[in-house]
């Protein structure tokens, strides 16, 4: 791919990503008492709207980073992780809605997701077109690694995303 149809998909995507990850924000977390709930990012307000989604009202609001854009849910251990796209990424225990910690990542994070087991968080950032893995096993969790790619940490977690939901749709 030439650097100028690179160049011309990168502008296009930083153009149209707040559209796409405020669809796909909109990530529900259930646990065997509680209604599901959903975590919306509220970019201009540096926190996150929580929603109890069989009432459509909101149960909390919390402080995050900078502009919050992504969000990715790990019910195994009761976490929200938030990608500020201003620096870092907020954690939110999903029992009590409070902020656990922030972690540093590279520059510009946007997507971020989960592994199903709970235990690493990859987090893309736009700033540098990387990727940093978190290991949330450690204490407290940080980031162990970060990879640098040639095609777009964006699109990067677009395919993951598109991935997973494939693969979820099969089980």
């Amino acid at each position: 791919m030439s650097a100028a149809l690179q160049t011309t998909i990168n502008m296009i995507m930083k153009k149209i990503a707040p559209f796409v990850f405020a669809v796909a924000a909109l990530f529900v977390a259930t646990t065997a008492s509680a209604a599901p709930i959903a975590y919306i990012p509220n970019g201009n307000d540096a926190s996150v709207s929580v929603v109890d989604t069989a009432t459509n009202s909101v149960v909390a609001t919390v402080p995050v980073g900078y502009v919050p854009y992504g969000v990715a849910v790990d019910n195994v251990h009761g976490r929200a992780y938030i990608a500020n796209n201003g620096g870092g990424v907020t954690v939110i225990d999903t029992s009590t809605y409070a902020v656990l910690t922030s972690i540093t990542v590279g520059p510009g994070p946007v997507g971020i997701a989960v592994n199903p087991a709970g235990t690493r968080v990859y987090v893309a950032n736009d700033g540098e077109n990387t990727v940093s893995v978190i290991d949330t096993q450690l204490i407290p969790p940080a980031v162990v690694t970060t990879t640098s790619e040639s095609e777009t940490a964006f699109s990067m977690a677009a395919r993951w995303r598109a991935r997973k939901s494939s693969l979820t749709a099969l089980a």
